[in-house]
């Protein structure tokens, strides 16, 4: 029974730079329905990301990064961006998606933290990260972005740190941004 008790009330799970030799993460992870904080960056997860993680709707910190073939299908990006919508930080840098950005991350109008860094991500920059008014870091470095920084960055207007080192951003600084 105690440990019951204990998923029920879990806010908080961190298992990072563990090393779970390519397993995935369990399903089971839905029975902590009070989680606000997951953090299973730099841990050796493989495989798809279950969906159950899309249903944990208090989560306001997910940390994924540096795991491998988690989002090989972006349906499962854009889950998470359309039911997480209280996220303040999602860090999911090293895991090769190769696509676009899903414009259903503007969904997550509470972010303040946003790490997309190294993921194979290609096009343009999507207009729609310019919605995230709440951004104070935004990590975009080390995909395959390209154009221009589009206009609706301006609306970034609490951004303190911004990196798109290492992509193929041509053009000029828009003056308002």
């Amino acid at each position: 029974m105690k440990s019951f008790w204990i998923h029920v009330h879990l806010e908080s799970h961190n298992l990072a730079f563990n090393d779970f030799n390519s397993s995935q993460i369990p399903p089971t992870v839905m029975n902590f329905p009070k989680l606000r904080y997951l953090n299973l960056s730099y841990s050796g997860f493989s495989g798809q990301v279950p969906s159950e993680v899309s249903q944990l709707t208090k989560l306001s910190s997910l940390d994924l990064s540096n795991n491998s073939d988690m989002f090989s299908n972006e349906e499962l990006l854009r889950s998470l961006a359309q039911n997480l919508t209280g996220l303040e930080t999602l860090g999911i840098s090293f895991i090769d998606i190769s696509s676009t950005v899903p414009n259903t991350l503007a969904n997550l109008s509470h972010l303040t933290s946003l790490t997309l860094r190294g993921r194979g991500m290609f096009s343009k920059l999507p207009f729609s990260l310019g919605n995230l008014r709440n951004l104070i870091f935004l990590d975009l470095s080390y995909n395959e972005f390209n154009g221009q920084i589009p206009s609706s960055f301006a609306n970034l207007t609490q951004l303190t740190y911004f990196s798109l080192v290492g992509n193929y951003i041509s053009g000029t600084i828009p003056w308002s941004f």
